[in-house]
């Protein structure tokens, strides 16, 4: 028997470290405070899966003066949030190795739940999801938690 039978990893914080997204906005010559309405507003209905950021995040772009389009914003977005935590992503290489399930418990929006998995490549470690996304319901609401588990297995 191991001594570890499942492990449960959240992505920010943990696996993935630094100063993040909100850290690059000055060099995009966006100023945080102007995005606070679409973090807010809009970008929660993408962390529960009600919405998607391509969609949303247009008239935003707009708004604070990026013409760049939606696909390169968010790549500057999601490769300023990659910074690998080695030591807890030491123990999850380990633990995929030594097979011991690891799941992912995780407040994500789907577009980057799967640069996530596919390009920085968690889906090949982890067992399985519990993303908010993919849920419906964020931590540390009670319904994220209370929802049955039909992720496991795989995303």
């Amino acid at each position: 028997m191991r001594e570890v039978d499942m492990v449960w990893w959240d992505v920010d914080g943990v696996l993935i470290v630094g100063a993040g997204f909100s850290a690059r906005l000055p060099e995009l010559g966006i100023r945080q405070e102007e995005t606070a309405a679409f973090f807010h507003g809009p970008f929660q209905d993408c962390l529960i899966g009600r919405a998607q950021l391509a969609d949303v995040l247009p008239p935003f772009l707009q708004e604070w003066g990026w013409s760049n389009g939606v696909n390169a914003f968010l790549k500057i977005w999601f490769d300023s949030e990659r910074t690998k935590n080695r030591v807890a992503w030491d123990w999850l290489q380990h633990l995929a190795q030594s097979r011991v399930p690891q799941y992912l418990a995780t407040n994500q929006e789907a577009t980057r739940l799967q640069v996530l998995m596919d390009d920085i490549g968690l889906g090949t470690l982890v067992t399985g999801t519990l993303a908010s996304s993919e849920l419906g319901a964020r931590k540390p609401d009670p319904v994220y938690f209370a929802r049955p588990a039909p992720l496991f297995g795989g995303t």
